[in-house]
C-alpha cells in the first residue's frame, strides 16, 4: 500500500487473546490442490497485493495525505 499511494503506512497491531474455537497456528500445503486442479499460482502473494493497491488507487482516484491503519 505504500508504494502504491507513495506514502509511509503505518499499521497498529491489537492482539487479543484467543477466543473459544480460535485456531492458534495452522500449517497447510496447496500441493494436492494444484495436483487436483492443474493450477499453481506465478504471483507471488506480495505482487499480488501490489497490484491490487495499485488497482484500487487508480481506480478510485484515492488521494491520501496520510493514513493510518488499525489491525
Amino acid at each position: 500500500m505504500s508504494n502504491a499511494l507513495g506514502r509511509e503506512i503505518l499499521f497498529e497491531k491489537v492482539f487479543e487473546p484467543l477466543k473459544p474455537g480460535d485456531v492458534s497456528a495452522t500449517y497447510a500445503s496447496t500441493d494436492l490442490l494444484q495436483e487436483a486442479v492443474g493450477f499453481k499460482p506465478k504471483t507471488s502473494i506480495e505482487e499480488g497485493l501490489q497490484k491490487l493497491a495499485d488497482w484500487y488507487v487508480e481506480y478510485y482516484k484515492v488521494k491520501v495525505k496520510g493514513i493510518y491503519i488499525k489491525v
